[in-house]
């Protein structure tokens, strides 16, 4: 569906890398994955029930999505993850992928967790 697109954005090798590890991802490694992503949600929904970026809920929102992330990614820097969650909040496709999950708004929440404890953690 955005395959030009974050070609255009990350780079036809960033996109390759992802994909195979998509593909060789065995079923118990998907599950882990899906199980951290349910974890994460359940934790921006105490987010936005503290509104507290600074806590140690934000903090875990931030650590989540971050190990979330690792199971596509070929290899994580800040950077992109500040990138990608400042293109969530921009980008309404992006950012009610979250806001559906949560049936609130909490796009611009896990933002500002990952901005925070990302630099927090420089």
């Amino acid at each position: 569906l955005y395959g030009e697109e974050i070609r255009e954005k990350y780079g036809e090798d960033t996109v390759k890398k992802s994909n195979e590890k998509w593909l060789n991802m065995s079923e118990e490694t998907y599950n882990e994955m899906t199980s951290i992503e349910d974890e994460l949600i359940k934790t921006l929904l105490l987010l936005h029930k503290s509104n507290q970026i600074d806590s140690e809920i934000g903090k875990k929102a931030y650590e989540l999505h971050k190990k979330w992330l690792s199971y596509s990614w070929s290899e994580y820097s800040t950077a992109a993850h500040v990138n990608l969650v400042k293109m969530y909040n921009e980008d309404e496709r992006f950012a009610d992928y979250y806001n559906k999950k949560c049936n609130l708004e909490v796009t611009k929440l896990l933002h500002d967790a990952v901005v925070l404890h990302s630099n927090n953690n420089l």
